[in-house]
């Protein structure tokens, strides 16, 4: 996203920060497939989803972004 006026930023860091659901639902997803891997599966079902390494690494970027950016869940 960009913007033309330093007074936007606040607002377009609210709009696309992760919200505290997200980032709770991206912890769980990775430690349900730290776990996974554990036993040696690649993949898992988890919340009535097909969690692979796609979702493993927007889950990952979404924990960083939160990280990067303050944001504690």
């Amino acid at each position: 996203m960009s913007c033309i006026h330093p007074s936007q930023i606040d607002s377009i860091n609210k709009t696309f920060s992760p919200t505290s659901e997200e980032i709770n639902y991206a912890n769980e997803v990775l430690k349900a497939f730290a776990e996974a891997n554990e036993r040696g599966d690649g993949s898992i079902a988890f919340g009535g989803q097909l969690i692979d390494r796609p979702i493993v690494e927007r889950a990952r970027r979404t924990v960083e972004m939160a990280k990067f950016l303050g944001i504690s869940n």
